[in-house]
Order: structure tokens, then C-alpha cells, then sequence
């Protein structure tokens, strides 16, 4: 249940354009580390909290943007 509710109020300030982060960890035996994939470390995370913040976007992003079309970006 704190898994979705975690979730849901990740959902919810990302609507609302803020930026989410999570930090949490995964126990893992030696043998194991060597092993993991990519796929493997997004599962069975314990997460510790999550903080939510604005992160505006700069009034030079259109121009910004602009330019890197220009040299074909």
C-alpha cells in the first residue's frame, strides 16, 4: 500500500510539473552484484523517501533550441 501511494503522489506532482526523486537501496550478496542487469536493479527497491521540486524552464530554452536546429541537432 505505501508502494502506491508513493506512487500516486509521484504521478500527481509530475502532473503538476515538478520534478521527483526517490532514493532507496537494494541488498545484494556479491555473487549476485556481479551479475545484475539493468532490468534486475529497478526491482525489489526499499525506498527511503522522495522529495519533489519546481525546476522552471529557462527562459532560454526556445532560443536554445533554436540554435541546435540550426546546426542540424
Amino acid at each position: 500500500e505505501q508502494q502506491d501511494d508513493l506512487n500516486a503522489w509521484a504521478l500527481e506532482r509530475g502532473k503538476k510539473g515538478n520534478r521527483v526523486i526517490a532514493i532507496g537501496y537494494k541488498e545484494l550478496s556479491s555473487q549476485m552484484a556481479q551479475h545484475i542487469t539493468h532490468q534486475d536493479d529497478e526491482h525489489d527497491i526499499t525506498i527511503l523517501g522522495a522529495i519533489a521540486f519546481d525546476d522552471p524552464i529557462k527562459t532560454t530554452a526556445k532560443q536554445a533550441v533554436l540554435e541546435a536546429q540550426k546546426l542540424g541537432l
